[in-house]
């Protein structure tokens, strides 16, 4: 998995975050081919260097593909782990379609692999958007997103098609996402098909009668459609997009800048932002200003305000996607900090489905070429201060991709048939305990009440008047609308995002039924909390191979709805953990300042208090106020 590393010493400030995560790309064996069978089968990079490997946005396993500079084969596409891939190679044109009789295809449109990036690896492959299949049919880039857009109405008739095979051939509900395998028995009646599918069909609307003898599309709708399509879009876009520390030893810069041009005045920083299942954003970052040693802004110097001055929390409260769902570009992105200054993310574009640049240097690394990065496309802020303007760059990485959950597992209202047992959206209360700090006493134990909701995003749910305090349980309130970017449940209270599930883990025989959720906790409402960080893997006390992911098994619950329980775990069944990025880099400074013969500086009491609350553990209790199974 792709890891952040929480920041424990001096040592770790010269290493860059890691983001070395993603899924293996393996192609379904046995394909047809034409005209005769050779046995082969689609590339891997592993295999074939040039090989690019993507994920397709709707997990459709056994979608028939070709690649340009192959003139025999028929591949198709395979279900690996949580992901559905193929592979051509990186300048090949991939075309996607069912029924390999050539009068009869059912065209789904045809992308160049060049235009998804240069780049891509089995460990971290490209996102193959329904926008840009509807693209490759339509000739057209969408330019709104709107069901009025030419090309996002293909894409809409395109999921229309993957939703009736699931709803119909699979009992899935209608609007939810799951993976689709075209076997023998989603695939009857396909064959009676006697008329092509392509462009003119999708866009006439005859596409629904041809296909009739298999699937009925007109039992989706077109609001459903394009509500589903948007959901497939928000998962390929859910990550934790992050900026690094600047490091000498990589071309990635990570987030520095200076004020008003003046070297002297230095600025360095670093942020973690999370995506949600319904294209929201939230998070933190941590910024440093000031002189740096040296005398220069180069990346030596700067590093060292992380040891030498007092580092402020950047807040980016929840507001829309880092990066827009059409173009891949920012068009600002807010952070609030300690001080109420605005740091605004002004422009940028991210490349690859991976990483953003904000020199040209790292550009042209991740576009493998060496044509200078348009300027509009180099991620650029600002931030207006009472002594003066800070300017800079930021690289930012996607890391930690999420995925569509199984209904097996994740069991929710949106996702189970009438007259079946639902469990979402599912009212808990997280129990954080504290490490013992070096010095000083243990801060006393926190309860958060949260509600995974029927989305799969998870919020707050806090009694009135409880915010901030070490009893923050919640009454199971309930909101209007769960798809809004803030909440106030039916007690007048305010609810706030924090996270989402990442996938889900369906081993019944191991007795595990497992999501993975992931969290952020970022505002002063959180109190001890304010910082927190829960479910991404990583460093915790300096131990490189702390077991930091965490994982709620449902398997307790789901064999004894009435008296079952939840677990909170890491992956490999351990204790759950957590760990505050913020506090840790309070506890550099503060480290500092007790090495330096009469400090000019001191810590508040507050600050001191904050060193103590690096790292601990979590557990979880369903709410007393949940109302365990229910029949939808």
């Amino acid at each position: 998995m792709k890891k952040v590393l929480a920041p424990v010493s001096w040592a770790m400030l010269s290493a860059t975050l890691a983001a070395c995560g993603g899924e293996s790309n393996v192609i379904n064996e046995n394909p047809v081919v034409k005209p005769i069978d050779t046995g082969a089968v689609g590339c891997t990079v592993s295999s074939n260097a040039s090989c690019f490997p993507f994920v397709l946005e709707y997990p459709v396993a056994g979608l028939q593909y070709t690649c340009s500079s192959d003139q025999l084969n028929i591949f198709k596409t395979k279900l690996d782990g949580n992901i559905v891939t193929g592979g051509c190679n990186k300048t090949d044109q991939v075309t996607l379609f069912l029924n390999t009789a050539n009068n009869t295809r059912i065209e789904l449109g045809r992308v160049n692999l060049s235009d998804l990036g240069q780049t891509s690896t089995d460990r971290q492959p490209v996102h193959l958007p329904l926008l840009k299949l509807a693209q490759g049919l339509t000739g057209k880039a969408p330019s709104q997103w709107s069901t009025s857009d030419p090309t996002v109405q293909v894409a809409i008739q395109l999921v229309k098609i993957f939703q009736a095979i699931g709803s119909q051939k699979l009992n899935y509900v209608v609007g939810d996402i799951q993976p689709i395998t075209l076997d023998s028995s989603t695939t009857s009646g396909l064959s009676a098909i006697t008329t092509a599918v392509g462009l003119d069909s999708f866009q006439n609307g005859q596409y629904a009668t041809i296909l009739k003898p298999w699937i009925d599309v007109s039992q989706i709708s077109d609001a459903t459609a394009f509500d589903t399509l948007k959901k497939a879009m928000y998962i390929s876009q859910g990550a934790i997009y992050q900026a690094d520390l600047p490091t000498v030893a990589s071309v990635n810069q990570g987030m520095i800048g200076t004020a008003n041009n003046n070297a002297q005045q230095a600025f360095i920083g670093t942020f973690f932002v999370m995506t949600d299942r319904q294209g929201y954003a939230h998070g933190y970052g941590v910024q440093w200003r000031g002189t740096p040693t040296q005398g220069t802004a180069t990346n030596t110097a700067a590093v060292t305000l992380v040891s030498t001055t007092n580092p402020l929390m950047m807040y980016a409260n929840t507001q829309s996607a880092m990066f827009d769902a059409l173009t891949q570009r920012i068009s600002g992105f807010n952070f609030l900090t300690m001080q109420n200054e605005n740091l605004t993310l002004t422009q940028g574009r991210l490349l690859n489905d991976y990483m953003a640049a904000g020199s040209d240097a790292l550009y042209r690394q991740i576009t493998a070429t060496t044509v200078a990065a348009p300027s509009d496309e180099l991620t650029a802020w600002k931030m207006p201060t009472a002594t003066g303007t800070y300017t800079g760059s930021a690289d930012i990485v996607k890391a930690y991709s999420i995925s569509y959950l199984d209904n097996r597992v994740f069991k929710s209202i949106s996702t189970v048939p009438v007259g079946t047992q639902y469990y979402f959206p599912m009212y808990a209360t997280l129990n954080f305990k504290f490490a013992t700090p070096s010095s000083g006493s243990t801060p006393t134990d926190v309860k958060l009440g949260i509600v995974i909701d029927e989305n799969g995003d998870i919020r707050t749910d806090m009694r009135a008047n409880s915010a901030g305090t070490n009893d923050m349980s919640g009454q199971c309130g309930t909101v209007a609308d769960s798809k809004a970017a803030q909440f106030v449940d039916n007690y007048g209270v305010a609810q706030y995002r924090i996270g989402t599930v990442a996938a889900t883990n369906y081993q019944p025989t191991q007795n595990d039924l497992s999501i993975a959720p992931r969290i952020i906790l970022a505002g002063k409402m959180f109190g001890d909390l304010d910082g927190v960080m829960l479910g991404l893997s990583g460093l915790i006390n300096g131990t490189t191979n702390a077991n930091t992911g965490v994982k709620l098994n449902l398997y307790g619950l789901y064999s004894n709805p009435t008296g079952g329980n939840i677990n909170l775990t890491n992956y490999t069944g351990g204790v759950a953990q957590w760990a505050n990025i913020f506090n840790s880099y309070k506890a550099i400074y503060a480290q500092t300042l007790a090495n330096t013969t009469n400090p000019s500086t001191s810590l508040t009491s507050d600050e001191q208090k904050q060193i103590n609350r690096l790292n601990g553990t979590v557990s979880i209790e369903l709410a007393s106020c949940y109302v365990r199974a229910k029949t939808k």
